[in-house]
């Protein structure tokens, strides 16, 4: 298929999705007869916007359609998260309290040191048997490609450009952003199953020079070394993933 037929593929993928609301939603995702094609459904749509984000099929001049379409994705993302949480969150035991989580680096340790190590095993042995990992991890990386893509790296614009975008759109970084950080709070005992593999992406993430964003994310590299330590007694893997 060639460029300009895919763009138009695109475009009025796009405008359907712009077009749906929250019931549009809730009304197609209980169409799925079964959780596993729901599963499919979410991993191959995240697949797909991953894809597309990556190889934008629009000129890169059009800034226009490129911003709507990344509008329309976050909102389907973050409904499609909405249903993640709903359906496929198989654990009850953690503790989300994300108001007084202000993490620091001397806080962390102290409260790594006081739990101790566990035992030494395979980090997938302390994801919950029912926990959908692909699908979680799918997730995950769609949302650091979203957020790191090149046509949301406001500080590279000029001045005006980046004010009228801002004022238009909005900073759908820090967006995307919040949406990680919940998300990876409510994995509780299943954090340990993305460690070291998604050490490298969140530090990435961390990178992009937003304060907000920053703050907002930074934490999450930290909680996975206090995750890590909790399960084997040392930080080896995750300063030894980070490139």
């Amino acid at each position: 298929m060639n460029k300009l037929l895919k763009s138009h593929f695109v475009a009025c993928m796009t405008a359907i999705l712009n077009q749906m609301g929250d019931q549009h939603y809730s009304f197609y995702i209980e169409t799925f007869q079964t959780s596993s094609e729901l599963v499919d459904f979410l991993m191959e749509t995240f697949i797909m916007f991953k894809d597309l984000i990556g190889k934008n099929v629009y000129p890169v001049d059009w800034m226009a359609m490129s911003m709507v379409q990344n509008r329309v994705f976050l909102r389907a993302i973050n409904k499609f998260a909405e249903t993640m949480n709903q359906k496929f969150l198989e654990n009850t035991n953690f503790e989300f309290q994300l108001e007084t989580f202000t993490p620091r680096i001397n806080g962390i340790f102290r409260m790594a040191m006081a739990a101790g190590p566990l035992h030494h095993r395979d980090p997938l042995h302390d994801c919950s048997p029912l926990f959908h990992l692909q699908l979680w991890n799918n997730y995950f990386h769609l949302a650091v490609a979203f957020i790191t893509q090149d046509s949301l790296q406001l500080e590279q614009f000029s001045h005006a450009k980046y004010n009228k975008i801002l004022n238009k759109y909005g900073d759908m970084r820090r967006l995307i952003g919040f949406s990680i950080r919940d998300m990876w709070y409510k994995l509780g005992q299943n954090k340990i199953c993305f460690i070291p593999g998604m050490v490298g992406p969140i530090l990435e993430m961390t990178l992009i020079p937003e304060a907000e964003l920053r703050k907002a994310t930074i934490p999450i590299f930290f909680d996975m070394m206090l995750c890590e330590y909790q399960r084997s007694g040392d930080f080896k893997k995750v300063p030894g993933n980070i490139q």
